[in-house]
């Protein structure tokens, strides 16, 4: 899946758009749509705000409103057509050339039939929404538009409401998100190695800005690669330290709970993003002894927590070992009768030696995957 980092500013095109079958529009309907894109001076939940802050001031969405573009939102049958509806203003608003250096659009209807979408590419892209979409709406289908990351829903076990891209709510998006977008620094993730130990870590919260520099001792997050896939954890905290992270009225329905938040990743296939476990409360713990990991919440901390990783050897790895070393038993002794064998008997114990050599790679080979110790 492609994504694109976002990374200072961005110009987006907000047309308004009238069709005779949806509702009339309000006469203030410009003013209503710049409150809810750029300053929203009573519940600041205005679009650009909540860019600013969850980009940790990365990026910066800027544009204007256009219009209103009459179109209409119905094919001759009678069915609704709302994306034609979308293209149909797009391509007004295009007409006369003077937004021929935009490459981004969203499309403002009154109300409309079913869900607001997203179109893109990656030569820019197009979304519609209506006036009545809260705050979290407005941010997936724009967030969809301008860096073309997908939805994260569609899975039993997506991130839910840790994650604007998946419940469309008005949170924070998650680590792995903010990752992709470029508005979480490298340096503020710990990598956590298969077979290293026990290491304890604070998790300072994903909803404020940290800088390895001026906080010593936190990080954002934690990766913990797996030895025997491409997978791997990341472990997040979240607490309600702002207005999109805690239930606010017509700004965000807010994070289920604070906690420290534990992803499985697989990137070979979409969503990638999977809820393992939230941890809640000092002493709780996530276990994975196929994998030789086990997650403890630690302590709670202002703006975080502190989380011990015990990364053992995977529970296999001691079958492999005992396993080898019957192995090289049975070798050895086949190896010591070849010596003595009558010339009859040779091929038959070369040919064992050589099946039981290959099954001891195959053992190697699965231990070093595992990430077993020597």
């Amino acid at each position: 899946m492609t994504m694109a980092a976002w990374l200072g500013t961005k110009e987006v095109a907000f047309l308004l758009a009238h069709a005779p079958e949806l509702p009339v529009p309000p006469a203030d309907w410009e003013a209503q749509a710049r409150r809810k894109i750029f300053y929203d001076p009573v519940d600041h939940a205005d679009l650009r705000s909540y860019v600013k802050t969850v980009s940790f001031g990365k990026a910066r969405l800027v544009g204007d409103v256009y219009g209103p573009f009459q179109v209409t939102a119905k094919r001759p049958d009678g069915s609704w057509h709302i994306g034609g509806a979308m293209e149909q203003a797009v391509a007004a608003a295009t007409a006369g050339g003077q937004l021929s250096g935009v490459s981004y659009f969203c499309v403002i209807f009154t109300d409309h039939p079913g869900p607001s979408w997203a179109f893109w590419g990656a030569a820019g892209g197009s979304c519609y929404v209506d006036m009545l979409d809260p705050l979290g709406v407005l941010a997936m289908e724009n967030l969809h538009v301008l860096t073309q990351f997908a939805d994260l829903y569609g899975i039993p076990d997506s991130p839910g409401a840790f994650d604007v891209m998946d419940c469309s709510c008005g949170t924070h998006p998650s680590v792995f998100t903010k990752l992709n977008l470029g508005w979480i620094d490298a340096g503020t993730v710990a990598t956590v190695p298969a077979s290293s130990g026990v290491a304890s870590l604070t998790v300072h919260a994903l909803s404020q800005p940290l800088s390895a520099a001026s906080t010593p001792g936190r990080v954002h997050a934690i990766r913990l690669p797996s030895a025997a896939s491409s997978g791997y954890y990341l472990v997040e905290a979240r607490v309600r330290t702002d207005r999109y992270e805690a239930a606010t009225p017509n700004v965000s329905n807010g994070i289920p709970s604070e906690g420290v938040v534990v992803y499985w990743i697989d990137e070979a296939s979409w969503p990638p993003v999977h809820l393992k476990k939230v941890l809640t409360t000092v002493g709780a713990t996530f276990p994975d002894t196929a994998r030789g990991l086990e997650l403890t919440l630690s302590a709670v901390v202002p703006a975080g927590f502190t989380v011990t990783v015990n990364r053992t050897p995977p529970a296999d790895c001691k079958w492999i070992r005992d396993e080898l070393a019957g192995l090289e038993t049975e070798i050895r002794g086949l190896q010591e009768e070849l010596q003595h064998a009558g010339p009859g008997e040779k091929a038959a114990l070369a040919a064992e030696i050589k099946r039981l050599q290959a099954q001891r790679q195959k053992l190697h080979d699965r231990a070093r995957q595992l990430g077993c110790p020597p």
